[in-house]
């Protein structure tokens, strides 16, 4: 998902010409989410934003992009497995890779499991006193869908 998200993904098509599916973060520009009118898919939408912007903070945050650069092919892998790890160790603790049975089964959930979860840590952290981010405050608000 995090590849599609800021990538996109080259495909071939039936005549063997290879088309490019845009990024799917574009579909939350004006022009495309107008086009898209149903809730669930629209809610779904801003569930992978979430997550998707929760990793690249922490990429940000980490040092592996800098201010205003973007996720390209030459720093997604690094930026996925930064982020990424960082995200399964808020959700499920700092021992969470230790086991590997447990390390192969945090790759087949899905964003809405990430985005679930990590609404629950926030409002445990707010209510121990820990200020959210702007982005927790607006993931907040359905995080129990």
């Amino acid at each position: 998902m995090f590849m599609w998200w800021n990538i996109g993904q080259d495909i071939i098509d039936d005549k063997g010409q290879v088309r490019r599916i845009r990024p799917l973060k574009y579909l939350l520009l004006q022009q495309y989410w107008d086009d898209i009118t149903d809730y669930n898919t629209r809610r779904n939408i801003n569930k992978a934003r979430v997550v998707m912007n929760e990793v690249e903070r922490i990429c940000r945050e980490r040092g592996v992009l800098g201010q205003g650069e973007e996720i390209v092919p030459q720093n997604l892998m690094q930026c996925y497995s930064t982020g990424f790890r960082q995200v399964v160790e808020t959700v499920y603790g700092k021992d969470a890779w230790v086991d590997l049975g447990t390390r192969k089964q945090f790759c087949s959930y899905s964003y809405i499991t990430y985005y679930k979860n990590l609404g629950i840590v926030w409002r445990n952290n707010r209510s121990q006193g820990v200020a959210p981010t702007s982005e927790q405050i607006v993931a907040d608000a359905s995080a129990d869908d």
